[in-house]
């Protein structure tokens, strides 16, 4: 509705009224405008703050150091895939060097051990036993940077000992420990 200007009866300078849209003044027009804008400027503000706490509040959100300097150097997921299996060969020499007390400084033995892999500290005929009948389990890892996931699966497993006696049977599983980042002084 188009405001209407109307000049005032019976004056000689021919004055203009106010103008009014639809009953309302200019005045009320712009204090209504006004305060139109701050409401949707604070809904706007309220809405981008829930949306950022939201954010942070999510698990993948807060990474570790270690995870977030991969991630940035390889910017896609990696698989990694390691063999925990220890060969017979290198399973005798291990308990040979620990009936002689011997430390493990052969190369084979210092590879071992930088795979991860550290020899039996318990030195009785038992833990003998079981460090040779441990058989082999193969693993990979998977992190997911779409979905924030670490997928640990099972590739093979052989000559696994079992876990009860009775049944037979073995219950393969990994254990996965993510360690912080050593920081040397």
């Amino acid at each position: 509705m188009a405001p209407v200007i109307r000049p005032m009866h019976g004056s000689a300078d021919s004055a203009m009224q106010p103008v009014s849209l639809g009953g309302m003044s200019i005045g009320a027009v712009v204090a209504l405008t006004v305060g139109a804008v701050f409401a949707v400027a604070g809904l706007a503000t309220y809405g981008y703050k829930s949306l950022k706490r939201r954010r942070e509040e999510s698990p993948g959100f807060r990474l570790s150091s270690v995870i977030k300097r991969s991630l940035a150097e390889e910017g896609r997921a990696q698989k990694i895939s390691r063999n925990l299996s220890l060969h017979n060969q290198q399973q005798r020499q291990q308990q040979q060097q620990q009936r002689q007390g011997e430390s493990p400084t052969t190369p084979d033995a210092l590879q071992m051990m930088s795979e991860g892999n550290s020899p039996v500290s318990d030195t009785g005929p038992q833990a003998e036993e079981a460090a040779g009948n441990l058989g082999s389990l193969t693993f990979s890892v998977l992190y997911d940077k779409c979905k924030q996931t670490l997928l640990v699966t099972i590739v093979r497993c052989e000559d696994l000992p079992a876990k009860d006696a009775h049944l037979g049977s073995s219950d393969p599983y990994v254990k996965l420990q993510l360690l912080p980042e050593k920081r040397h002084k």
